[in-house]
């Protein structure tokens, strides 16, 4: 089974029950997947449309500590109990996922200073600390998989 293919048999269908957002990235809990998606970085069409309302209308945006989170944090609520309709990888192995609400959300892999950029891992721990990894971009254009795939 090639990666995309892998991916969407665990996925589509299936839709976000939590998430979460810190210092160490985003980590996305599913309804029927076993599996915790962990990204870097998290992207969508809508979020500079969002960032510019949050900072005319709502300032403290402006303040707080990781602003950039705060559109993202807003879509993500929006993908909350939306069945995952399609996923994509393009060839730099950038992780898109299509909700049935028309949202779309990019798992980039374009992070600098990072070791890895979005992984599938039954624990929700990083994919080089854990045993249960089943596929994931460690480095732009690569993907690994676990011995769990």
């Amino acid at each position: 089974m090639n990666d995309v293919d892998l991916i969407k048999a665990h996925l589509v269908g299936d839709f976000v029950t939590s998430f979460s957002v810190g210092s160490t990235g985003w980590s996305i809990q599913f309804s029927e997947c076993e599996y915790v998606l962990l990204a870097q970085n998290l992207a969508s069409p809508v979020e500079a449309l969002l960032n510019e309302l949050y900072q005319k209308n709502f300032p403290v945006v402006s303040k707080t500590a990781d602003k950039g989170d705060v559109a993202k944090s807003t879509i993500m609520s929006c993908c909350l109990r939306q069945k995952i309709r399609d996923i994509k990888l393009d060839t730099k192995k950038n992780l898109e996922i299509n909700y049935e609400n028309d949202i779309s959300i990019t798992c980039p892999t374009d992070m600098d200073m990072v070791d890895w950029q979005w992984s599938f891992t039954r624990d929700g721990k990083c994919p080089y600390t854990t045993n249960t990894l089943l596929i994931g971009c460690l480095w732009q254009g690569e993907i690994e998989r676990g011995k769990t795939s």
